[in-house]
């Protein structure tokens, strides 16, 4: 029997709200220049929605920069790609302008659409639990459905992973 305070490992895990097949809730985003972008226009083969915790930590820097340094093999298996964490849009203009990102950055400050896809919420590091946002990514295929969900994130081989949910190589 576990004792009152505590807890399983699981309870420290995004719980993804969606499954497999299933459409993608919201299809406006916000955009960090204050723009919005229709998911159902953008002619995507596939959306790579990836949660991250925080703009320029050390690991949400590394998988950016993972992110940065495929754009040229992502977009080329037409692959749209959003960065999305509770910043603001000011945060998130200076965090792309520096590493020069060419994908855009969704501001969900309120980290309500997290919250409400179960990927903001408890989580545990160095014995501390607290809220916050979970490294995750959704792949969305054409039609928005949900294809994959990528958990645990590899910051550094991030955009590999992309690929092999997405059933591509690194060749175009």
């Amino acid at each position: 029997m576990k004792a009152k305070n505590e807890s399983n490992r699981e309870d420290y895990l995004p719980k993804v709200s969606l499954s497999i097949g299933d459409a993608f809730p919201a299809n406006e985003l916000r955009l960090s220049d204050g723009t919005t972008v229709d998911l159902r226009k953008t002619g995507a083969r596939w959306t790579a929605l990836y949660f991250y915790p925080k703009d320029d930590t050390p690991t949400c820097t590394r998988q950016a920069c993972n992110l940065r340094d495929a754009w040229p093999l992502l977009e080329g298996h037409g692959i749209m790609v959003l960065g999305i964490s509770p910043d603001n849009a000011s945060r998130h203009q200076r965090f792309a302008a520096k590493h020069a990102l060419p994908f855009r950055l969704v501001v969900d400050e309120e980290s309500s659409l997290a919250r409400s896809l179960g990927i903001f919420r408890m989580k545990k590091f160095m014995g501390r639990a607290y809220e916050g946002m979970h490294r995750v990514t959704l792949l969305l295929d054409a039609h928005l459905k949900l294809a994959a969900v990528i958990y645990p994130v590899e910051a550094s081989h991030h955009h590999e992973q992309i690929l092999e949910a997405a059933g591509l190589t690194a060749e175009k």
